[in-house]
């Protein structure tokens, strides 16, 4: 085992005393995993695909209506600072939809909590 240490084992390891890996355990030459690309999330659609890239990409964006906008960040702002912020509640759900709501938000590329809420938006939103 790679780094294993008995917990019999009474004496204290240096660095030197793990081995590499070697075969399959070892990272492709250049690769650690500090510098890993995170895995691209599967898109049930086009228009996810270019929604999330937008949203991921950190480029300027113009927009038609600046006042619009404005008008619109300046609401959202004054929400959060009167306290109108999103409630948190805890809910029983199964340990089985759970990692199925997992598998998905994975899928999906973002956290499950988000995920539900935006299942639950949507529900309400009909």
């Amino acid at each position: 085992m790679v780094g294993a240490v008995r917990t019999s084992d009474q004496r204290r390891f240096s660095e030197n005393d793990v081995s590499e890996p070697e075969g399959d355990e070892a990272l492709p030459e250049g690769k650690n995993v500090t510098n890993a690309k995170p895995p691209r999330p599967i898109f049930d659609s086009e228009e996810e695909r270019a929604d999330f890239e937008f949203h991921d990409s950190d480029e300027w964006v113009s927009v038609d209506n600046v006042a619009a906008e404005h008008a619109a960040l300046r609401a959202s702002a004054q929400q959060i600072l009167a306290g109108k912020r999103p409630r948190r509640i805890s809910i029983s759900i199964s340990e089985r939809d759970l990692a199925r709501l997992k598998i998905k938000a994975a899928e999906k590329g973002m956290p499950y909590q988000t995920l539900i809420n935006s299942i639950l938006h949507d529900y309400v939103e009909g």
